[in-house]
């Protein structure tokens, strides 16, 4: 099980409710988005039926207390998350999940990509820090490209890399 969140798109294998079983959908893996009270199903990217109800579709409530008081958490047995790239998400800060398996903090606005003691990285990802790390340690300044590699495999757009490029290179900061 996987804590999911309202708005986000998914892949997950239905369960065998009543409402599922009549659609003839039960125990197949299907695309579904996540909205307030309901899934949305996706088949070939197009939606399917209506929305059904969150339980309907394998998705659990649950509430936990905690300092800030009653929060409500939303859990499924997630197949696959859809990258965050290629439905447009991006518009604030928070957690994305990439389909390489990565699970990374991103800051708004200036997709600024955080390393926090509980990011996840795929070994691509652990490797190109890696990289990163062998060069910054050396010249700070000299390891733009190994940053802008972090940056485009946690897909950051282009062109804020493009200009963020080009504004070090004003300030005379890479070559």
């Amino acid at each position: 099980m996987r804590r999911v969140k309202v708005g986000q798109r998914l892949k997950v294998k239905l369960p065998h409710s009543e409402v599922c079983m009549h659609m003839r959908v039960a125990d197949q893996v299907m695309e579904v988005e996540i909205l307030a009270e309901a899934v949305q199903l996706y088949k070939d990217g197009q939606k399917f039926s209506g929305p059904i109800l969150l339980g309907e579709a394998g998705v659990y409530v649950k509430y936990v207390t905690g300092r800030i008081g009653r929060v409500r958490e939303l859990w499924a047995d997630v197949e696959e998350v859809i990258d965050y790239r290629s439905i447009g998400v991006g518009e604030s800060s928070d957690w994305y999940y990439l389909r390489c398996g990565c699970q990374l903090f991103v800051s708004q606005p200036g997709w600024n990509v955080q390393s926090t003691d509980i990011s996840v990285f795929c070994e691509e990802m652990q490797r190109l820090h890696q990289e990163y790390a062998d060069v910054a340690l050396k010249n700070i300044r000299a390891a733009f490209p190994q940053a802008r590699a972090i940056d485009e495999h946690a897909g950051v757009p282009k062109e804020f890399l493009d200009a963020e490029e080009a504004d070090r290179k004003a300030k005379g900061w890479v070559a």
